[in-house]
């Protein structure tokens, strides 16, 4: 049997490890924590359901993932700038609110346990040099960082609710959420720019759901983060990179779990099948990562209205869904928009591979 070596226990390499273990490769993952999902304190994330045109949950059978983790729709969702409210009912999903950590319901838990149920083998506490192993899954590179975030995740008895708040007085040309789902909740904000206050707008940004919603926070825990984006499909030597640590992050909002996932399986097709990485994971993410430049740039020349304008079209479009699906594969209007976003945010980021 063959073996493939994987640094990194994240969502990534889990995916490539789960689906090369099913087909007889020996897979060894380097993870220098103690455990999956570690450095994630129980946060919750949305994972956006737009993206696609396959359900998340069709996709996630489609890579032989199992959701043996917490996984709940969500139809409805509120978004503000403080002035105006957009409540969202959606006719199917809009997003899927899943578990970060060392829960045994998190998607870092139930992964593992996919991989470990397989026979691959996660050696914890250990690392390897670049060089020795094939896939590197090792999350967000810093030297391409474009995005910081802030968050506080706590039990509640709340009823579910998620509520996106974007205006530059909570999250420079950012935005901040509040998520609850089954007794857990998440209260966060992340910055495109100002990252040096990224504690001011964290606060203000708490002081304004508390304000809004009786949350009775139980068991605090602040997490953080930051995101890694590149316009490239990458690979370093001989070695295949995955998920954050491959850019594959979307520029517009950060959302990056769902790209990590589908990174891994795509890395494990193109082994299973000799095939080119940088070829297949191109085909699938080129257009992706394209449209959120564009995408970015246009959410900051709105800023100035508070996104009033782009949230109205949202709203009163026929499938807020389907609208928004359009912009996450290079429609025709983003073609012809790219060269002058693409000149606009290396200007804006000239830290990023673009």
């Amino acid at each position: 049997m063959k073996t493939v070596k994987i640094l990194g226990a994240g969502p990534s390499g889990l995916s490539a490890a789960i689906n090369l273990s099913q087909n007889d490769y020996n897979v060894d993952i380097f993870e220098r924590n103690l455990d999956v999902g570690s450095s994630a304190k129980g946060n919750l994330q949305g994972v956006e359901n737009w993206s696609e045109d396959l359900d998340l949950i069709e996709e996630f059978k489609k890579m032989n993932i199992k959701t043996n983790f917490h996984c709940e729709p969500f139809k409805n969702l509120r978004i503000t700038n403080s002035k105006e409210n957009w409540d969202f009912s959606c006719n199917k999903p809009a997003f899927y609110i899943i578990k970060r950590g060392t829960d045994k319901s998190s998607l870092d838990q139930g992964l593992k346990k996919q991989a470990l149920d397989n026979g691959v083998n996660i050696r914890f506490g250990e690392t390897a040099p670049i060089s020795d192993v094939d896939i590197v899954a090792t999350g967000g590179d810093p030297k391409f960082k474009f995005a910081v975030g802030k968050g506080i995740s706590f039990e509640t008895e709340h009823e579910n609710i998620a509520v996106g708040l974007v205006n530059n007085y909570h999250a420079f040309k950012g935005y901040s959420y509040l998520l609850v789902s089954n007794g857990f909740g998440c209260i966060a904000t992340v910055l495109f720019a100002g990252f040096q206050d990224l504690n001011k707008y964290f606060k203000r940004t708490v002081d304004e759901f508390q304000a809004n919603y009786d949350l009775k926070e139980k068991h605090p825990d602040k997490f953080s983060g930051y995101g890694s984006f590149s316009n490239q499909i990458m690979k370093k030597g001989d070695q295949i990179l995955i998920g954050e640590v491959g850019g594959f992050q979307d520029l517009l909002w950060g959302f990056g779990t769902r790209n990590a996932i589908k990174s891994g399986y795509i890395a494990s097709k193109s082994i299973l099948d000799c095939e080119d990485y940088c070829k297949l994971a191109g085909n699938h993410f080129k257009p992706k990562l394209n449209s959120s430049i564009v995408n970015r740039f246009i959410w900051e020349k709105f800023a100035s209205n508070n996104y009033s304008i782009i949230l109205n079209r949202i709203y009163n479009s026929e499938d807020p869904l389907k609208y928004l699906n359009s912009f996450h594969n290079f429609n025709f209007l983003q073609k012809l928009t790219y060269p002058f976003a693409l000149f606009y945010m290396k200007y804006r980021y000239p830290n990023l591979k673009l």
